[in-house]
This record gives structure tokens, sequence and C-alpha cells, in this order.
């Protein structure tokens, strides 16, 4: 399962942008390639470290063993563009 800090760290990791609007419980990462917006996902910004946050790999398209790596350092976001343009998802 990825937590907050997971989902922090792997929006670090991709360069993501965040977005928030007032009353929300979500802060929103947003990551562009090449000038355009290319995933985005949210982050509970509760203090609750535990709270699940295993919708980011289908935000990312990837699987979930590949966001786990994300937050561990063993994948960089060069690997993820690499693993999206696989996909054909980035041309």
């Amino acid at each position: 399962m990825l937590t907050k800090q997971d989902a922090v760290k792997i929006a670090t990791k991709l360069n993501a942008e965040y977005s928030s609007r007032k009353n929300s419980v979500h802060d929103i990462a947003l990551i562009h390639h090449k000038g355009k917006l290319v995933a985005h996902f949210g982050i509970v910004r509760g203090s609750n470290r535990d709270s699940g946050h295993n919708h980011i790999s289908k935000a990312l398209s990837v699987g979930p063993h590949f966001c786990k790596e994300l937050s561990i350092c063993t994948k960089t976001r060069e690997d993820w563009i690499k693993e999206l343009e696989q996909k054909a998802l980035l041309l």
C-alpha cells in the first residue's frame, strides 16, 4: 500500500507542481512533460500518514510495483517517461 509519504516522494521525484483549492482535503500533484500535463493525482492533506494512496499507479499509468519503486528510489522520472513512451502514451 502506498502511503501519504510515498505519494509525496513520488510527486517530488516526478517534479510535480502542486495545486490546491481552499477547503479541499487533497493537494493535486500535476506532472508535466515537454510543457504538457501528462498526469495528476491527489495527495491527502490530513496528518494521517497511513492513509491509502493506491490510486497513484492508475493515475501514472503504471503498476503498483513500479509506483513503489518510484517512492523507494529504484525508478526515476526518466524510467517513468520511458515506460509511458513504450505504452505509446507519450508522443
